[in-house]
């Protein structure tokens, strides 16, 4: 049971005999203090907390065990020890009606999996806001934890057999474990009388100077890299390096590090390449995660207080596509963002409605809409845009309130977020920004998540005004 049988690397994990071990350990932190982090960072995190701060404690509590509870359930998911759906993870974040019942649905251990997981994300916060030493016995208790429902795991012999054993939580293996490559060469992990020695070199690198005074996210991307490489215990090692990777991150910026299970593959391959070398290329995908995670918080505060952020996020229509993919690639994933949004947007609209009081409409804007987005975009080749009116039927006040999403391409084909959606109407609240990784081939979770939490703001904003302008059609015609 576990990430052992589909490991990191998408290859077979095997028992072997330490003689035919090819261990190649891992580096010290000195070959990681050139990688950089980007602006995205402090570009987020500024609008994260501003959105705290702005809103009461009980919010930012609720916001902040959203993250953690979709951190928890999706890093048991990647492991392959349970399936996950963007709707069964929002649905356990936000502990909504029958949660329970539906992780009774994907299997008897799945409920377990999550508690232990959630628990060892509360040794992370410990851990970062006490700022106690991360010894080895803390890094062993905190496999403990978030294996603490795993009773076994399976294991490759040198013979070919498949035989299960007893999970040792917090215990050091005792058989030695590698991972066949798509290629069919094997990566060997470090050898078990190697491991003591490796994990105090790790914990002698993340005591150094250079390491302390680092990037948190060069700090999480090396610790994770780290652990990994060297593979310490028999089973849980994804999990427990997610784990481990989250206290720098919560330290800085106060969220944990969410990696969705169905962006395992380019999780893999950017591990992969720090394995090769290519640290900046898993620096730069930790980054990415962390952008996310402190976007999907925000969206939470925003939601809980009724305001959106300056956020940005569109494609650009050039000669020269985002992503590597053709203009009219590039147009298709735009109009599939538009129809998606409008579908969004209108069930969110309709939801807390009743019908026989309102009328909700929407209409696409035909041709080729132009807009003004106040930033480095410009409109898509076939507008990018629609028009969601809602208007009281009552036959005295028919008042109507109006929203006109538009989506808009980036102009530099370099801008890591291609689309933008603002809302025409209101020029001044924030807009969405959306990488292009994220929507094609197909709208992932996290964009999916950051559509819906930029929808129901936009939702309350017209369900304010339309408040707001019936009340005072009421009192000018004398009923109030």
């Amino acid at each position: 049971m576990g990430s052992d049988l589909t490991n990191l690397f998408g290859g077979t994990v095997r028992g072997n005999v330490i003689e035919d071990s090819s261990y190649g350990p891992f580096t010290d932190f000195s070959n990681w203090e050139q990688a950089s982090v980007s602006s995205a960072w402090a570009d987020f995190l500024a609008p994260l907390d501003l959105a705290r701060d702005s809103a009461s404690a009980e919010d930012v509590l609720r916001g902040l065990e959203f993250v953690l509870r979709a951190a928890a359930f999706e890093t048991g998911a990647i492991e392959g020890l349970y399936p996950t759906t963007r709707g069964i993870t929002r649905m356990v974040a936000l502990q909504g009606a029958m949660w329970e019942a539906e992780l009774e649905k994907l299997g008897p251990d799945v409920r377990g999996h999550f508690d232990a997981q959630l628990a060892a994300l509360d040794l992370v916060l410990d851990a970062a806001t006490t700022r106690r030493p991360m010894t080895l016995v803390w890094l062993r208790s905190l496999h403990a934890q978030v294996c603490a429902n795993q009773k076994t795991y399976k294991l490759y012999t040198s013979a070919g057999v498949v035989v299960e054993r007893l999970l040792e939580h917090g215990a050091y293996k005792a058989d030695p474990n590698n991972v066949t490559l798509a290629d069919g060469n094997t990566h060997w992990f470090c050898p078990p009388e190697q491991v003591d020695q490796e994990m105090t070199r790790l914990h002698d690198q993340m005591s150094t100077p250079a390491f302390e005074q680092a990037h948190a996210v060069v700090q999480a991307a090396y610790s994770h890299d780290a652990l990994t490489a060297i593979h310490p215990f028999s089973d849980g090692n994804g999990r427990t390096a997610r784990a481990l990777a989250s206290v720098f991150l919560y330290r800085a910026a106060r969220i944990p590090l969410v990696i969705f299970s169905d962006d395992d593959e380019r999780y893999l391959d950017a591990l992969a390449a720090a394995d090769r070398g290519a640290v900046q290329r898993f620096v730069t995908y930790i980054e990415a995660r962390a952008v996310d995670g402190m976007a999907l918080f925000t969206n939470r505060l925003r939601e809980a207080g009724g305001t959106l952020e300056d956020s940005a996020a569109a494609l650009l229509m050039a000669f020269r596509s985002h992503g590597g993919l053709s203009p009219g690639e590039v147009a298709a994933v735009g109009k599939r963002l538009t129809d998606y949004l409008r579908g969004e947007l209108s069930r969110i609209v309709r939801d807390p409605l009743p019908l026989t009081d309102f009328a909700v409409e929407v209409g696409v804007k035909q041709g080729r809409q132009q807009c003004d987005f106040n930033a480095p975009y410009h409109t898509l080749p076939e507008g990018g845009a629609f028009v969601l009116d809602v208007q009281s039927r009552d036959p005295i006040v028919t008042t109507k309130v109006q929203t006109t999403p538009f989506v808009g391409l980036a102009n530099d084909t370099t801008n890591p977020f291609a689309f933008i959606v603002i809302d025409a109407n209101r020029p001044t609240s924030a807009p969405l920004k959306l990488r292009i990784e994220g929507l094609h081939p197909s709208i992932n979770k996290a964009s999916a998540e950051l559509i819906e939490g930029w929808a129901r703001t936009k939702t309350k904003q017209v369900i304010d005004e339309l408040t707001r302008a019936i009340g005072g059609d009421l009192k000018h015609g004398g009923y109030a």
